[in-house]
């Protein structure tokens, strides 16, 4: 008898069959659906997190473009998530600003569509939103008062676009001469002056300015060039100790200041040009200075530079004279002709040959020293003329001379100490 797990696999228990293979269930199609939404919401989702409407916090870093929220001193960045324009459902909606024509009363202009371009390129803007604006260009809400797609209005900085048409506020201008003062309370001469002297040269000044900034000048130069005192990285003067065998006259050439002598004693205030010892510091001035007469003004303005390069010359100081009468003083560029620096000299009118004075002579017009001046260019065809003193302190600022040019007896001498012979130009200008 056959046991009955080796019996056939079927079996009768009440009329029904059995079999002993079960049947296996096959899948059901809910399972199926189930998870093609699951996957398809991944992707759906990764889709919304690349184009940044999901998924990024403002809070979060950014590696993206960035925009400045505000035009404070330490702005706050946030990406720019949107580059589509699409909207974020994840956060509320933010209030669209208004973008409007600078001729358009606030609060009057329409909202327009923000967009973003492809590129998701940085653009400062001090609205608070920090977006790029961009108007549509179609329907009602299209290019707002004829501003351009893509323009951001400057805003009053609470997201109200400001008014261009608004005149600005002028800046309040910086005023060079206080800083000037403040350099020269700080002992910082050199650049004082070289700051007064820039503005000198300006071609706009006024008449007024340039008379302020002159007397400012001949006041730092009458301690940094006249005085004893050598400021240390002045280009113009230097300290220089006395050798055995030295003479001022001896210094004056080996050094090569293109000076006279004579403006060594006189800095460095020496009642005696003949007592001086080895090992003596003695301040040096070196030149070559020039001068330029202003007719108009009746004055004489001494400057220090090189002589082909007036547009760089430092001014020094000025001195009032007295010109030609009836406009007799030539004008244009001449220099110091050679060997024409007279001391003490003689002299005769050359309209009147008759009128001689001897060299001494109190009653001579043209007072102790003589400049004589060589014209250059269309000037050349003047002779004859030059740089004198006079006897008469009440023709200064007067036209009364034959032509030359008059000072008072102790300007003309500091005069005649710093041109120098076939160097130094005078410049006559009306």
């Amino acid at each position: 008898m056959a046991l009955p797990s080796q019996s056939g696999r079927s079996m009768t228990r009440t009329g029904r069959s059995f079999s002993s293979r079960r049947r296996r269930r096959r899948p059901g199609g809910i399972g199926v659906i189930v998870g093609g939404l699951a996957a398809l919401a991944v992707v759906v989702y990764g889709l919304l997190w690349v184009f940044g409407v999901v998924g990024k916090s403002d809070e979060s870093p950014a590696s993206g473009p960035e925009v400045a929220l505000t035009d404070r001193e330490q702005d706050e960045l946030r990406p720019i998530g949107d580059p589509i324009g699409l909207t974020r459902p994840s956060r509320p909606a933010a209030t669209k600003p208004t973008v409007r024509t600078a001729d358009e009363p606030a609060g009057s202009g329409e909202d327009t569509q923000l967009s973003r371009e492809p590129e998701m390129r940085a653009r400062r803007n001090v609205l608070r939103e920090g977006l790029e604006q961009s108007l549509n260009g179609s329907g009602s809400g299209g290019a707002a008062g004829g501003a351009e797609a893509g323009e951001v209005l400057a805003t009053d900085g609470g997201g109200v676009a400001a008014d261009k048409s608004a005149p600005l506020e002028p800046a309040q201008p910086i005023d060079p001469m206080s800083e000037i003062e403040q350099m020269i309370a700080k002992g910082q001469t050199l650049r004082a002056r070289a700051a007064l002297n820039e503005i000198l040269h300006d071609p706009s000044i006024r008449d007024e300015q340039a008379e302020e900034v002159r007397v400012r000048l001949a006041a730092l130069n009458e301690d940094l060039v006249f005085s004893p005192r050598v400021t240390a990285g002045d280009p113009i003067c230097e300290l220089y100790e006395v050798q055995p065998g030295d003479r001022l006259s001896k210094i004056a050439q080996r050094r090569e200041l293109a000076t006279h002598w004579k403006l060594i004693q006189r800095v460095n205030k020496l009642s005696d040009p003949n007592k001086i010892r080895v090992g003596q510091k003695l301040k040096l001035v070196r030149g070559p200075f020039h001068a330029v007469v202003d007719k108009s003004a009746f004055r004489l303005d001494i400057y220090h530079g090189q002589p082909n390069a007036p547009e760089s010359w430092l001014y020094i100081r000025s001195f009032s004279v007295g010109l030609g009468k009836d406009d007799g003083t030539p004008m244009g560029t001449f220099i110091v002709a050679r060997d024409s620096k007279v001391e003490n000299p003689a002299w005769v009118n050359p309209h009147n040959t008759a009128e001689q004075y001897a060299a001494s002579d109190p009653a001579n017009p043209i007072g102790e020293y003589w400049i004589g001046l060589e014209g250059k260019g269309d000037a050349s065809a003047y002779t004859g003329y030059g740089i004198h003193g006079t006897i008469e302190p009440d023709s200064i600022g007067e036209q009364r001379s034959l032509g030359c040019v008059r000072l008072l007896p102790d300007d003309v001498a500091l005069v005649y100490e710093l041109l120098e012979e076939g160097i130094s130009v005078v410049k006559i200008v009306p």
